[in-house]
């Protein structure tokens, strides 16, 4: 098993750990409850394959191939279940609903080539307590047909969510435009570090570095050549570190280095390297340089806070003394210089109540909003553009995309259900089959067309439940024909799928929902067996709670990193990935219907001078204070993309370039109004937009915002110039 494989898997065990104990306690629960039909051999061997599985958990991380273990575990625990149900009284093939359980854990957590065997091994498995039963098969084999239906397709749909989970997990943790690790990369492995600081007694250096005068190559030559640079300086640092040594790209440009078990000093030498490195020959044309700083935590005491504001002041201890160099905390009245430990300059440095002099003293930062405050704001921008379904577009985003990638997973479980229902027509009637045929064919169509709602998010939920109501539409025209109550476990599989996609209380309604209609379909037409066998009834609904608690927690870790993947760790914005693809899509729309799109391009005014005066602290929360201000003032469906350091893009389709320069002067008021994170800044737009009829070329409609939005920089700044009015092809909507 490859690393990049086995850490997935040890991170989505972790994930499902409290997942697991609910589901063994819920078994435990309907076993206790069973006891009195069933007897107690249910229950023990519950308990028997929690105890395996927890053990497992327990001493995972004292082997070199962990999943060895879990995967011995959840074997044992298979083999267990199988042993109660063989083991039980009375008419043991009502339970075999239980073991959609393993399955559905198993494959969620482990890689395609283990699933398909554990399946199969289930499947044996269930064919074998047959041999227990031989009389109630043979009466009516849909009572096994129908759990081996449902385990199978339990399995198809579960290996279908993990794959979307490892889909979002692989995009997430890096920088689109460098291949660097992105801040999302940065946040595990600084928790990581801090503990194996406090144990090892390791110190922990940081190398903090900024590309010098960076902004004077996006002013003068344009976004496409700045972007060229980072990713050249992104390949030569990285080729330069070496292979085990990660860098990450904070925004803009400036990166971050870690090094493990590394002194001041020996950083101090691996960014003179990396200096070296980037200004050895220029980059398209560009003479480059990096300025750098160096600090390292003390022995055993590692924390990121404090020694990225020593590397961060030692940095711009580098900037002003002239930039392209190193400047390095090592010790008292030390920093190096250009790989030279020289004696700190009196002028820039304070002293300690010692008497030593070590770094320079940061400007003093204006008071930054309280974390609860960019809370209260996000929380009432969800307020405005979610529904009870979804808290807002972002979310919606996710659910869309979800949904649209398991469309395919559909059309595999829906024939398989139908099979199942056809192969029982003989014992249970053939009119079962129509009423789960015609809510897929409806809820196929209402997800087919689902963007063409106002609310898609609710056309999906709407689906969903004309889904189940087939079901048990299907469930009740059989019950003339006296089957068991266990076949009702079928109605699990469509909570199997739609538990990954909906939010937490989208997943409880749908789970109350079908309950109900378990609850309706029993005892509307099979009472005396509901009151003769609850128990029947009983294990369905816990397979029912457990897909629903399993699907819930691989979907959300598919949105967490869809999140990382898509969202700007820092402002919450959308990024380059979402914004690749939302172009994509504009220009397929645009092709088909001949409408224009316009696109607005907004840059934050001299606001290198904000991290240069008042550090990156104050940066970072100015630029979550603009960008919560941008998507306030957008509308619902309307979305602002972040694409690096303070430069943004906003995409409006349908939208001619006069339209979209009373948006972006709009915007600008928004900026412009009222300090950002208590400092005064501003903004400057450039707009343009495709012409109706014509494709929308998302390279050539950028190029001439970005040329306009530089004239509007050179113009004063704080305004926003249109591409295409008469003069000069320019227009001047504010000054």
């Amino acid at each position: 098993m490859r690393d990049e494989e086995r850490g997935r898997m040890l991170e989505t065990a972790r994930r499902l750990a409290s997942v697991e104990r609910q589901v063994f306690v819920l078994a435990g629960i309907a076993a206790a409850i069973a006891i009195p039909k069933y007897g107690i051999a249910p229950l023990l061997t519950t308990v028997l394959a929690g105890l395996f599985v927890t053990f497992a958990h327990l001493r995972v991380k004292r082997y070199r191939r962990p999943e060895r273990v879990l995967i011995g575990a959840w074997m044992l625990a298979q083999l267990a279940l199988a042993a109660g149900i063989g083991f039980a009284h009375g008419d043991k093939l009502f339970l075999l609903g239980i073991m959609v359980m393993p399955v559905m854990l198993t494959s969620v957590i482990f890689p395609a080539r283990f699933v398909g065997v554990n399946a199969a091994w289930c499947v044996a498995y269930v064919l074998g307590l047959t041999l227990f039963a031989w009389h109630d098969f043979l009466t009516c084999p849909p009572v096994m047909t129908y759990p081996l239906v449902t385990i199978i397709g339990t399995a198809i749909i579960a290996s279908r969510v993990r794959d979307l989970d490892a889909e979002s997990r692989s995009t997430a943790v890096v920088d689109r435009l460098t291949g660097l690790l992105n801040r999302a990369a940065l946040t595990p492995r600084v928790a990581e570090l801090e503990h194996q600081s406090s144990v090892t007694g390791e110190q922990v250096a940081m190398i903090v570095c900024d590309v010098d005068r960076f902004k004077a190559i996006n002013d003068e030559h344009g976004h496409a050549a700045g972007d060229a640079v980072l990713k050249e300086i992104a390949q030569r640092v990285q080729t330069a570190l070496g292979t085990f040594e990660s860098i990450y790209r904070l925004g803009g440009e400036e990166f971050i280095v870690l090094l493990t078990g590394t002194s001041a000093p020996i950083a101090g030498e691996v960014a003179e390297r990396l200096r070296q490195a980037v200004r050895e020959t220029p980059i398209d044309g560009h003479k480059v340089t990096i300025s750098f700083g160096v600090a390292a935590s003390p022995p055993g005491r590692f924390q990121f806070e404090a020694t990225f504001a020593e590397a961060d002041s030692a940095l711009y201890e580098a900037k002003r003394g002239g930039r392209d160099r190193v400047r390095l905390i090592t010790g008292p009245g030390q920093i190096m210089r250009n790989g030279v430990l020289a004696p700190a300059s009196r002028s820039t440095d304070f002293k300690l109540p010692d008497g030593t002099r070590t770094r320079p003293v940061p400007a003093p930062a204006p008071a930054t909003p309280p974390a609860e405050t960019w809370e209260q704001k996000m929380a009432f921008r969800r307020k405005t553009t979610g529904t009870w379904l979804v808290r807002d577009d972002v979310e919606r985003d996710h659910l869309l995309d979800l949904a649209h990638r398991a469309r395919s997973t559909h059309s595999v479980i829906y024939p398989l259900v139908f099979g199942a229902l056809l192969l029982a027509g003989p014992w249970l009637g053939w009119l079962g089959p129509i009423p789960p045929f015609i809510g897929f064919l409806v809820s196929r169509r209402i997800g087919g067309r689902v963007l063409k709602f106002k609310h898609p998010d609710l056309a999906l939920g709407a689906a969903w439940m004309v889904s189940q109501t087939g079901s048990v539409l299907g469930y009740s025209l059989i019950y003339g024909h006296n089957p068991p109550i266990s076949v009702i476990v079928m109605m699990t599989l469509a909570v199997t799928s739609f538990s990954a996609m909906f939010p937490a209380r989208g997943i409880a309604f749908g789970v109350g929902v079908t309950t109900i209609y378990m609850l309706i379909g029993t005892l509307a037409f099979n009472s005396h067996m509901v009151f003769h066998d609850p128990v029947g009834l009983i294990y369905a609904w816990v397979a029912l709670c457990v897909v629903a608690l399993v699907g819930r927690a691989i979907g959300a870790s598919a949105t967490d990193h869809r999140n990382a993947a898509v969202v700007d760790q820092l402002t919450g914005m959308l990024n380059r990935v979402a914004l690749e693809a939302r172009v994509a899509e504009l220009a397929h729309q645009a092709a088909t219907t001949g409408g224009q799109v316009a696109l607005i391009i907004g840059d934050l005014d001299h606001f290198k001078s904000v991290n240069d005066e008042h550090g990156h602290s104050v940066g970072d929360a100015v630029l979550r204070d603009v960008a919560y201000r941008l998507r306030s003032d957008l509308r619902a469906f309307e979305s602002a993309y972040r694409i690096g350091g303070e430069e943004f893009v906003i995409l409006l389709a349908g939208t001619d370039a006069q339209t979209a320069g009373g948006v972006a002067e709009r915007l600008r008021l928004a900026v412009h109004t009222e300090p950002a994170a208590g400092v005064d800044v501003t903004m400057s737009f450039g707009v343009a937009a495709s012409e109706r009829g014509e494709p929308f070329d998302y390279t050539e409609v950028f190029r001439r915002a970005d040329t306009v939005l530089y004239a509007a920089k050179d113009n004063g700044r704080d305004q926003v110039i249109v591409d295409g009015a008469v003069d000069d092809e320019r227009q001047l909507v504010a000054a």
